[in-house]
């Protein structure tokens, strides 16, 4: 899945996800000589699919490392995941890919150059977007030793398609002086076909316009549409280490209502909602990232910790893939990934000025969405609506390899009055 900037080639990802599993009780009652009854059979353990990777990290650096894996032969409905870590990873995800076997090259046709050919490890520290195709999360953690991405409830899953090709993504830093040699344990939940009531999904939703200005403070804010009910089991941010605070607030039908704050970038704590958070149709979700940035830099948005992200994520029923990843183009939810969000900004610029200033970003090359980004943030919040539909349509629309200009005039025009 892929965000493309039009001059940039920026590369943003997307997801969706999640597991956990049924537990059934069995119970055999055996009458013995004295008329006792034997104590229930243990709970059968739930079926599962486990995934492991090692790797190596020298002193005092920081890198992505991935492996591919193929799931199994049957296909999976993912429940639930416990994914364990050792110390020096920051995050770990699991991504479904539509290759049909292993691949052994980039997308680019380049070999790709194994950190370890047995265990099949490789350097992906530009961004998994960058070099290979993702469609869909079915796992990952923050949490090195806890707190599940998806967790979904009894009958609910993830449905992952016969013999898929997996993706282990791992984000590490060993601020030590020793070289690690980090592990992941992947446990996915699953049910049997017979338990399957509902399929679930993942709402992971990212912001690329994001800055954290030098030796200053700075926030950003998206807005997602939920179209239809959906019910959210789960919720947790995500940010890196200029991060100070996260805010997410639901708008509907009864108002507006705070449903998750938290002021980490690590050990990000997961807000688990007993019996589920039924949200109605038509509602609005606004998530915010406040930033402290002591460097005399910007940042910007980017994978590494040197760069920041503001995420949102959390583990949802029934499934809608286009609303998994906020996209732009329901009937191509994978390649539009985020180009259905509202971003909304903070000065006072109108919305033809902004866009004026838009259509200039593009032509800046590689320093084009960091020059979107601060078009958007010096517009008048008033107009954030018209403004995010027309960046989100030029962007849908040239990634769908269509011509903006024909395509968007609709969305232009209605910003140029405002």
């Amino acid at each position: 899945m892929r965000v493309a900037g039009l001059a940039s080639g920026t590369i943003v990802s997307a997801m969706k996800w999640h597991l956990g599993a049924l537990s059934m009780l069995v119970a055999s009652a055996l009458v013995a000589c004295g008329g006792e009854t034997a104590s229930p059979a243990p709970e059968e353990e739930p079926a599962k699919v486990s995934f492991d990777m090692t790797t190596s990290l020298p002193a005092g650096t920081e890198a992505e490392h991935c492996k591919f894996v193929e799931g199994p032969a049957e296909g999976m409905l993912v429940n639930r995941d416990e994914i364990r870590f050792s110390e020096g990873s920051h995050h770990f995800l699991l991504y479904r890919t539509p290759y049909e076997a292993i691949p052994t090259t980039r997308d680019d046709g380049t070999p790709i150059e194994y950190l370890d050919a047995e265990q099949g490890v490789f350097d992906c520290s530009e961004g998994v977007q960058v070099n290979f195709t993702v469609q869909q999360l079915v796992g990952g953690s923050q949490n090195g030793d806890g707190d599940a991405m998806v967790d979904l409830p009894p009958g609910i899953a993830i449905r992952v398609p016969p013999k898929a090709v997996l993706l282990m993504n791992a984000h590490y830093i060993n601020t030590s002086t020793q070289a690690l040699q980090p592990e992941v344990h992947v446990d996915l939940l699953t049910l049997e076909e017979s338990e399957l009531e509902q399929e679930g999904g993942l709402l992971f939703w990212y912001n690329p316009f994001i800055k954290a200005p030098g030796q200053g403070q700075g926030s950003a804010q998206m807005i997602c549409d939920l179209p239809g009910d959906v019910t959210l089991t789960n919720a947790q941010s995500h940010m890196h280490a200029r991060g100070v605070g996260y805010e997410a607030v639901l708008s509907g039908p009864e108002g507006d209502q705070t449903i998750y704050v938290s002021d980490q970038w690590e050990d990000v704590p997961v807000e688990v909602y007993d019996g589920g958070m039924a949200i109605s149709g038509g509602s609005r979700l606004a998530f915010t990232c406040r930033y402290d940035n002591p460097g005399m830099d910007d940042v910007f948005q980017g994978p590494r910790s040197t760069d920041e992200m503001c995420m949102f994520i959390g583990s949802y029923y029934p499934a809608r893939p286009e609303v998994d990843l906020c996209s732009g183009d329901p009937s191509e939810p994978f390649t539009t990934n985020f180009m259905g969000g509202e971003w909304v900004g903070q000065g006072s610029a109108s919305c033809a000025e902004s866009l004026t200033c838009f259509q200039s970003a593009l032509g800046q090359g590689q320093q084009a969405l960091a020059a979107t980004t601060e078009c958007i943030l010096a517009s008048d919040p008033a107009v954030s609506p018209e403004l995010s539909a027309a960046i989100g349509c030029t962007f849908t629309k040239f990634t769908l390899g269509e011509n903006p200009l024909m395509a968007c005039t609709d969305a232009f025009a209605a910003c140029q009055q405002k």
